[in-house]
């Protein structure tokens, strides 16, 4: 069966029934080698998801996937963000890390389904999304870290120098490219 004729009840209830045991199993290996796999290393139920809906939409088999690939890479974004704010106890980021999410992690999927595919107008759809998602979370770590210091992390006068620097060149990156 090629992608257009697998029906999508069967492909949404394979993925779910695919999380089940992925989650059933972390759960029966956290109990039987009593270690607390949820307090560290939750996301990945997110994370695996994600990589495998990614990877199916970059299949060669399928004839575009960018219907797998961008959802997957939703999923697999969320999971990455939340794996490192676990990690580094950062859930401020929220306020402007979720531009990672979207639109840079739809964009990276156009993209890489572009490129797979040969479709130039995909490619370039997916760097769009991908710049203005890096845009936007450059400028709002700026604005929420820097200027309002939501987390309370102090990064120092390089850091500042450092976003500021950036802000400029995005900037001028945005006025060039328009003449």
């Amino acid at each position: 069966m090629t992608d257009e004729q697998t029906p999508p009840t069967r492909t949404g209830a394979a993925v779910i029934g695919a999380m089940l045991i992925l989650t059933g199993g972390l759960w029966l290996l956290s109990e039987a080698f009593d270690f607390d796999f949820w307090g560290e290393y939750w996301p990945f139920v997110l994370i695996v998801p994600g990589l495998a809906g990614v990877i199916a939409g970059l299949s060669p088999a399928r004839t575009t996937g960018a219907g797998l690939a961008i959802p997957g890479s939703i999923v697999l974004m969320t999971g990455l963000l939340l794996f490192y704010q676990n990690a580094a106890d950062h859930y401020e980021s929220w306020a402007y890390a979720w531009a990672l999410v979207a639109p840079t992690g739809p964009g990276l999927a156009l993209w890489a389904v572009g490129y797979r595919t040969g479709d130039d107008a995909m490619k370039k759809g997916g760097r769009v999304m991908v710049t203005i998602g890096l845009a936007l979370f450059v400028a709002g770590f700026a604005f929420f870290e820097l200027l309002l210091g939501i987390s309370g992390r102090d990064f120092g006068q390089w850091g500042s120098a450092l976003v500021a620097l950036m802000l400029i060149a995005a900037g001028l990156s945005l006025i060039v490219r328009r003449r």
